[in-house]
């Protein structure tokens, strides 16, 4: 198949979280399979230089939005098998950040992403790349398939199937309702059976009512994603549309993410040899400025500070946290009130505690690597991809029961499963699930057992890229006249 992607956000490229992961990943796994993939990316300044080769192609293609028409250029790069077309576009992509500043977002957003999803549209025409697929993912692309069938239909996307991808539902794309006429789209779009979201009009809302097909990242969001808990308002939508949404396990890239050929660590290590896994939490303790204690249980946490990511909750336990007989690693940044609350916590110089709130990537898989236990205690979580990392690495998790982690984390006993969990989202059932864990690392026999039962799991995307094949036939099945 010709399978084009189209996103915000693509590792290595530009990356704000797990939905670049996705996207630099599942189109490789798919070309490996091969089909013909090609992806659409802004040019962002980041992406440009990223360090991947770029060239930018003699073809210049129009960008209309309303009664504005712009002029992008594109850029033209390889990541394995995959080719990568960069819209550029400078008054709307060339900004510091991919989303907005800390004040907000972008008050033009609107108008960045309705470019892309017109401009991934163009330079397929233009460059003569005939999808049988367009995927889009989250908001930033939930207009493509509105485009192509709620207009006159064009004749080169004639036989084009959509999917969209929900990475997350809290983020929609949500606009005053003359967004539309400045985006030059009909009226008409503006209705319940539509886009129209309470008065608004939501990008988000437009792809899941156009799309052939709807997938999110995890079994269990999917259901989560069908109650009005969960669901952002979005819920009965999705209730109406659920033959066509399937809920789909992401994973991670094997090929950079595997402890036993990382050479970003201390050591390496695998499975059935696991010292090098020690000599990582030396070497982490120490870059940490940390006590080097082999036998204190090191506790990580990698994420983004957001009230999404349980950092509430994480604060609400960090006096028991600086007391106890363990060590804290912390690596994020995220909302301002968290960071300032974080950085009170780091003034008080616990010996146990090293918190670093600020960006350093090099240090993430160095955490995963070197830690014995990874908090994510999720107020909700659609997939999750640090837990996979840390479980490929051997470093337990414990997480709240929710999306993704009820997926791939299961309660440990002495002969089965791989991590910690607990259900309420309180102080109290947050602790009991840290105490389970640590008593179960007094038993270093079983721990380490417990660790090669995480390690055994596939979590690969060849695990997962089947079920997106299945997806897309019945996509096109759809678009073509029959029904799935």
């Amino acid at each position: 198949m010709n399978i084009l992607f189209v996103a915000a956000e693509m590792h290595p490229f530009a990356k704000t979280g797990g939905l670049a992961d996705v996207v630099g990943a599942l189109p490789l796994a798919l070309a490996r399979r091969g089909h013909q993939v090609h992806l659409v990316l802004p040019a962002y300044p980041a992406a440009l230089t990223a360090g991947i080769p770029c060239t930018l192609l003699p073809q210049r293609v129009a960008v209309s939005l309303g009664n504005t028409c712009m002029e992008a250029g594109v850029y033209a790069a390889k990541v394995d098998d995959v080719t990568v077309w960069l819209l550029d576009l400078p008054t709307l992509y060339a900004r510091p950040t991919l989303y907005g500043s800390p004040c907000g977002d972008y008050p033009d957003n609107y108008l960045r992403f309705a470019a892309l999803c017109q401009g991934a549209l163009a330079v397929t025409r233009a460059l003569g790349f005939r999808p049988d697929i367009i995927h889009g993912h989250d908001w930033h692309a939930a207009l493509l398939p509105a485009l192509l069938h709620w207009r006159t239909p064009e004749l080169f996307f004639v036989n084009t199937a959509t999917v969209l991808t929900v990475h997350n539902l809290a983020f929609q794309g949500l606009f005053p309702a003359a967004t539309l006429a400045e985006l030059g789209l009909p009226a008409d779009w503006l209705q319940v059976e539509r886009a129209e979201f309470y008065g608004q009009f939501s990008f988000l809302k437009a792809g899941l009512q156009a799309a052939e097909k709807i997938t999110t990242v995890s079994p269990t969001y999917r259901q989560e994603t069908l109650l009005p808990a969960f669901g952002c308002g979005l819920d009965g939508v999705l209730r109406q549309r659920a033959p066509d949404y399937r809920g789909i396990l992401n994973g991670i890239d094997y090929a950079e993410w595997n402890p036993a050929s990382d050479a970003r660590l201390a050591a390496n290590y695998e499975r059935d040899s696991l010292a090098g896994k020690g000599r990582c939490k030396a070497a982490l303790q120490r870059r940490l400025g940390l006590p080097i204690s082999p036998d204190v249980p090191l506790l990580a946490v990698v994420s983004r500070l957001t009230e999404q990511k349980g950092c509430d909750l994480l604060l609400k336990i960090m006096p028991r946290l600086t007391a106890a007989p363990l060590q804290l690693a912390l690596l994020g940044t995220g909302d301002e009130h968290f960071l300032q609350a974080f950085r009170a916590i780091a003034a008080e110089k616990a010996p146990n505690v090293a918190l670093n709130l600020a960006f350093h990537p090099e240090l993430g898989p160095l955490m995963y690597a070197g830690a014995d236990m990874f908090l994510m205690p999720s107020r909700f979580e659609p997939c999750g991809i640090s837990q996979l990392i840390a479980l490929r690495y051997g470093t337990v998790p414990v997480v709240r029961r929710t999306g993704g982690l009820t997926d791939t984390v299961e309660q440990a006993s002495a002969t089965t499963g791989n991590g910690f969990l607990f259900d309420s989202y309180d102080r109290e059932s947050f602790c009991q699930a840290l105490q389970s864990a640590l008593a179960a690392y007094r038993d270093r026999t079983g721990w380490q057992l417990l660790m090669q039962r995480g390690m055994a799991a596939d979590h690969s995307w060849e695990r997962s890229v089947g079920a997106y094949e299945n997806v897309y036939h019945e996509a096109l099945q759809m678009r073509r006249g029959g029904k799935s």
